[in-house]
């Protein structure tokens, strides 16, 4: 990977750029429908490191680019139910 842009918070925080060689540690989230349900949403949290083994991480945002191989399993969950766990 050679740029990761990632936010703690997805709106609350300002996008942190990282452009260097990096290695993808994890990288995880769901496929859903967007509020609009115009168009399905990628919700993904990556975290990647660097040469020197610093972390960084957060939401995955647009822009990110991978400039070798990126693998990614999806598995769909039928008849999931999300609870609010809030509650």
């Amino acid at each position: 990977m050679r740029r990761s842009i990632a936010s703690f918070k997805k709106c609350a925080s300002i996008p942190k750029v990282v452009e260097k060689p990096l290695e993808i540690v994890s990288c995880s989230g769901s496929i859903e429908w967007a509020v609009d349900k115009k168009a399905p949403m990628v919700h993904g949290h990556i975290d990647v490191t660097d040469q020197g083994y610093r972390s960084s991480g957060g939401h995955l945002l647009k822009g990110s680019i991978i400039d070798a191989i990126g693998y990614v399993a999806i598995f769909e969950l039928a008849a999931a139910s999300l609870v609010d766990l809030e509650k």
